[in-house]
């Protein structure tokens, strides 16, 4: 079996900001309180072996990867795939210029919208799922836990491609930092927890 702790990266500069961020921003470094989330989250984890770890290339993924295994020895991994969603023209933008026919291909589920020059939501899914693929193709036979850190959006569609329901697409990652973690059994994946928390607390282990 192979445990996954799917991670949001910690808070950068981008999300204090009005802009719409991208995989186009990959520039943009942690706040202060973004390190201070990606060290609450490395003591809840310091416990977790983890065989593997993926990022995604954006400076705040890898940077969060980096705080949460600190005290560990595995390699990161990064993968072009896991980059956050590109928006083309509108990245850098206020959000409140370009957000409405986002908002608006969101609310009738149109998967195929994207902005000129950027990705629509069947163009991530198919980046993603050859890195599922990967995941579910590893040996099964030994307890495995693996760390992905990643971004709102591609992590949804990595739930999508792993669980076959567009609800993942349609629901938020809460905050930064939030985990969740999935198991494959060799057969089917199972989530076991979404939008995690509570490491933001003080001693808590996940």
């Amino acid at each position: 079996m192979i445990e996954v702790y799917i991670v949001r990266h910690a808070e950068s500069e981008g999300n204090v900001q009005k802009h719409l961020k991208g995989g186009r921003q990959n520039h943009l470094r942690l706040t202060a309180r973004g390190v201070e989330q990606a060290q609450q989250l490395a003591n809840a984890l310091q416990t977790v072996s983890f065989a593997h770890a993926f990022c995604s290339p954006a400076h705040r993924a890898h940077t969060t990867c980096e705080i949460i295994l600190s005290t560990h020895t595995t390699p990161i991994s990064v993968r072009e795939c896991l980059v956050e969603r590109t928006h083309g023209i509108a990245e850098g933008r206020l959000r409140s210029e370009v957000e409405e026919p986002f908002l608006r291909a969101k609310k009738v589920k149109n998967m195929h919208f994207s902005y000129e020059g950027g990705e629509s939501t069947y163009d991530v899914l198919s980046r993603v799922a050859p890195f599922i693929s990967e995941l579910e193709h590893m040996n099964t036979s030994e307890n495995k836990k693996i760390l992905c850190v990643s971004h709102s959006y591609t992590i949804r569609a990595l739930l999508f491609c792993m669980f076959g329901s567009d609800a993942f697409i349609f629901r938020s990652i809460k905050g930064n930092t939030a985990v969740t973690k999935v198991f494959y059994d060799g057969e089917h994946w199972f989530l076991e927890y979404f939008n995690n928390e509570a490491h933001l607390t003080p001693n808590v282990s996940l």
